[in-house]
């Protein structure tokens, strides 16, 4: 994205890129409710191939050519690995969002099954409901993208993600669909709790763009998705054993909670001190050079 387009364009461009997500996952989960209705599990997985197919032909078309890397430089795997390693870990901004990132998606993770286990089993819901619920999901996610700009404006970038990551804290309320009404309060749960993740997504992401150096771009991600998305599996698991130990219900408040208290990270931290975007960006080069600067004690 920031070689696409200038850096004051970034929380724009985010937020078209998301919007076009939100249209997808709009109509993706109802559609998929019915073709797994119809033609079954396994072969919706064709179905899905097609949508991947899609979309490289799209990516293929981007015409813009990115900066070319120096030739006298020999690539080395582990020093460009350090480099992404270092420019996050020696900046406190971007450690606190990969912190918050990370708790926020162990936390979302440990509910995927025993949300399904609790949807399908214990309100019997049918596939295609299940489906919809999705799709309320992303109606949210949606209105999220829409509102995105106006909320931050209004509040400021800092309290904006810490917002954003506290309204996970809503999760914890979807075992209330028990005592009846459970369609429509999954509807407006799943509605409430989407509204917001774009909102810190497309915050987080255009600051991590914004406050890093176009050439260590790619490092810099690869080493803060290796520890975010590296959470995910981890959640997985600890939901399924949690689920089939301590009880679904539990779980649920349990992966609510932790995916919640994601916002201390960002409370406690730089971040919530940050009004708007910050104009300039670091080098791992610039970080070796601090570091060199510096004086033993």
């Amino acid at each position: 994205m920031p070689n696409l387009i200038e850096s004051s364009d970034l929380l724009e461009g985010n937020s078209k890129l998301q919007t076009s997500a939100a249209g997808a996952q709009l109509v993706g989960p109802s559609l998929a409710g019915l073709v797994i209705q119809i033609i079954g599990g396994a072969y919706a997985i064709t179905v899905d191939a097609i949508g991947y197919l899609t979309s490289a032909l799209s990516l293929s078309s981007i015409k813009k050519r990115e900066p070319k890397r120096d030739q006298r430089q020999i690539p080395n795997f582990f020093k460009e690995m350090k480099e992404g390693i270092d420019v996050v870990f020696h900046n406190r901004i971007l450690t606190h969002i990969m912190g918050a990132t990370a708790t926020s998606n162990l936390g979302s993770s440990m509910l995927t099954a025993p949300f399904i286990v609790f949807v399908l089993n214990y309100l019997h819901f049918s596939k295609l409901s299940y489906g919809i619920l999705g799709s309320f999901s992303a109606f949210g996610f949606l209105v999220g993208v829409l509102i995105t700009q106006r909320i931050t404006k209004k509040l400021g970038l800092g309290l904006t993600l810490a917002v954003s990551t506290g309204s996970s804290f809503l999760i914890m309320l979807n075992p209330v669909a028990r005592y009846g009404y459970a369609f429509f309060v999954l509807a407006a749960l799943s509605f409430a709790t989407a509204l917001l993740v774009p909102t810190y997504n497309i915050n987080q992401i255009s600051l991590r763009q914004a406050l890093v150096d176009v050439k260590v771009q790619g490092r810099m991600n690869a080493t803060i998705r290796t520890v975010v998305w590296g959470t995910i599996p981890l959640g997985n698991l600890l939901g399924g054993i949690l689920g089939s130990t301590v009880g679904v219900i539990d779980t649920i408040y349990l992966g609510g909670f932790i995916a919640g208290i994601a916002c201390l990270w960002i409370i406690t931290g730089p971040v919530f001190k940050l009004k708007e975007h910050p104009k300039t960006s670091i080098t791992a080069t610039e970080l070796e050079a601090e570091e060199e600067t510096k004086v033993p004690p």
